[in-house]
């Protein structure tokens, strides 16, 4: 959610794409450090609010540092530019920073459109959310994948996740 250096931590020795700058993992190996920036200052320096290009899917996989990353981005989230989010919530965020996360992508103009666990979102979602607070509630509580179940209840560790498709609200006139 800002431009500085970051250091960048090994999360786990056994998935080799496991890295984070979430500092919640200061206690793991530090990688390097990097210059790191937002996304709107990303997109202001290469003209994108002027020229409004169509970005058809905007993934984030960033290892626990999804709210920071969302932060930085929200110019570029309400700008329009943004059609699809695919993202996945993992079972050990605290539910303060799900509910942050699915309330900044609401309050951006996004509905859920798909959810699910490993394999991706492969679940429509048919219910419509006139609110933030009723949708973040929702995830929370595991109605779309597994965020707050119970670890004896769930096959495997990496059961422990929320995949999420997310679609630009409809414009009506």
């Amino acid at each position: 959610d800002a431009e500085g250096v970051q250091k960048l931590y090994r999360v786990d020795h056994t998935n080799p794409g496991s890295f984070s700058f979430d500092s919640s993992f200061n206690d793991k190996d530090v990688v390097g450090e990097f210059q790191i920036t937002t996304l709107d200052l990303f997109a202001e320096r290469h003209g994108w609010f002027e020229s409004k290009p169509l970005i058809a899917l905007f993934k984030v996989d960033v290892e626990s540092y999804e709210l920071h990353v969302l932060k930085g981005a929200k110019k570029l989230l309400k700008s329009g530019m943004i059609e699809n989010i695919a993202m996945e919530l993992k079972h050990d965020q605290a539910k303060h920073v799900t509910r942050d996360i699915v309330e900044l992508l609401f309050e951006s103009g996004y509905d859920l459109y798909m959810h699910g666990g490993i394999p991706g979102p492969d679940k429509k979602v048919l219910k419509s959310y006139d609110s933030a607070t009723d949708l973040s509630r929702d995830v929370t509580n595991s109605m779309y994948g597994e965020i707050g179940r119970a670890q004896s209840e769930l096959q495997s560790h990496h059961d422990l996740v929320c995949r999420l498709l997310l679609e630009k609200k409809k414009q009506t006139t």
